[in-house]
């Protein structure tokens, strides 16, 4: 199912045997260059979860205030996660990126000769009853071969073979230049071995005999005792607020607890223990990483609050000013509510042309025109041919009469000869 990914795995990883010659570090290697990888994702995941954990007071307010209305809760909830950039189910999401890792590893693991060697499938093929038989895998059973009948293990047993059998290399280089020796042995321990949970079955006659067997019983179980150290830390460094228990957070982080480490002891006694290893690696590096983290978005926290805290200092100072300028022209009668509605505008507007006509008409004692808006000027504006203009002034013409009366009255009589 995921040899798509289980071949350029198991390319990196014969790289890294190639260049450190230990089956044992390449694996811990492996899990560094996955670790860095992934970095960037559990970096967003990990501050959606402490993100997630700083609202929980937030939260917790938001459920005594619309507790009985679960509809009005959610959407408070939500919206306040959007506020925030927070997507609740991102970090369950990436967390779960490690296992089709791990599930691709596997199958590198189990097939060394075409997964990591890139030796054709069908030179390697065994099925005796269908009467498949490939030319390695002939090759390899009339030295000697014993097929475990474990069809998922076949490359495994059949590269550990050539690697006890390295004068075998010569001739099976015939059929595929690409096969190689790969020493699977680590700390002296066969590590294409799966290890046995039954301890009473071992043959305690000889230190020789049952501490390899005893030593492949115990990476399991430190696999998973790493894996428990690792959950408890990161419940440590991301506390979840007492008051709440049992929210998400806290469920997810409790069930993660509880079943990581059980996986892991699970996965140690059905496969190679090669791939105890590589989880034993990764639990220690993911504990770094949980503590590194932490303190860094803590900072990062900090800073942003710190932030967020001067903005809404300046904001409130601003509101404060408006209010009080507010009440200033209040006080002075000159404050207009800028939130009015268009209606009452246009109401306020009509009163104040009403009061002026009212006001030209006292003062004039005649009706002013419509569009009256100045008492000082007693005009109407207009496009019309005889339509009165801005310089309109209803005296003119008697000023002007009057005018040429005192003149004529002025000059005295002639005589008409």
């Amino acid at each position: 199912m995921f040899d798509f990914i289980a071949r350029p795995f198991g390319m990196l990883l014969m790289w890294l045997y190639d260049v450190t010659t230990s089956y044992g570090v390449a694996l811990i290697l492996f899990a560094i260059i996955v670790k860095v990888l992934l970095l960037p994702f559990q970096m967003k995941a990990k501050r959606g979860t402490m993100n997630q954990t700083r609202l929980q007071p937030q939260l917790n307010e938001l459920k005594k205030k619309h507790g009985a209305n679960k509809t009005k809760l959610n959407e408070e909830t939500m919206k306040l996660y959007k506020e925030e950039g927070i997507k609740p189910l991102s970090g369950c999401l990436w967390s779960l990126i490690p296992l089709p890792i791990l599930l691709a590893l596997y199958g590198a693991i189990r097939q060394p000769l075409v997964m990591m060697m890139g030796v054709a499938k069908e030179l390697v093929v065994l099925d005796e009853k269908a009467n498949l038989i490939g030319a390695v895998s002939q090759k390899l059973l009339d030295a000697g071969f014993a097929n475990s009948g474990n069809a998922s293990y076949l490359q495994l047993d059949q590269a550990r073979f050539i690697s006890d059998h390295p004068d075998l290399l010569a001739g099976l280089r015939q059929l595929s230049e690409k096969i190689q020796l790969v020493n699977f042995n680590f700390l002296g321990i066969d590590l294409g071995i799966v290890p046995s949970w039954k301890v009473w079955a071992f043959d305690w006659s000889s230190p020789s005999v049952w501490w390899p067997s005893l030593f492949l019983f115990l990476i399991p179980v430190i696999s998973a005792g790493a894996q428990l150290v690792s959950t408890l830390i990161m419940k440590k460094v991301n506390p979840m607020p007492a008051a709440d228990p049992d929210s998400p957070g806290a469920g997810s982080m409790n069930t993660m607890m509880l079943m990581m480490p059980i996986v892991s002891l699970i996965f140690g006694f059905t496969m190679p223990a090669a791939i105890s290893i590589y989880w034993f690696a990764g639990s220690v590096l993911q504990t770094i990483q949980e503590v590194a983290l932490t303190k860094y978005y803590n900072r990062v926290f900090d800073r942003e609050a710190a932030v967020k805290n001067e903005r809404r200092r300046i904001r409130e100072e601003e509101q404060e000013q408006k209010r009080l300028e507010v009440e200033r022209l209040k006080a002075e009668g000159a404050y207009v509510n800028p939130n009015i509605s268009k209606d009452k505008l246009r109401l306020a507007e009509k009163q104040e042309r009403e009061r002026k006509r009212a006001d030209w008409e006292k003062a004039h004692g005649t009706k002013a025109h419509d569009d009256i808006e100045n008492e000082e000027v007693p005009s109407k504006v207009g496009a019309r041919q005889f339509a009165r203009g801005r310089a309109y002034d209803p005296s003119r013409f008697e000023d002007e009469q009057t005018a040429d009366e005192t003149v004529n009255d002025d000059e005295p009589e002639t005589k008409e000869e």
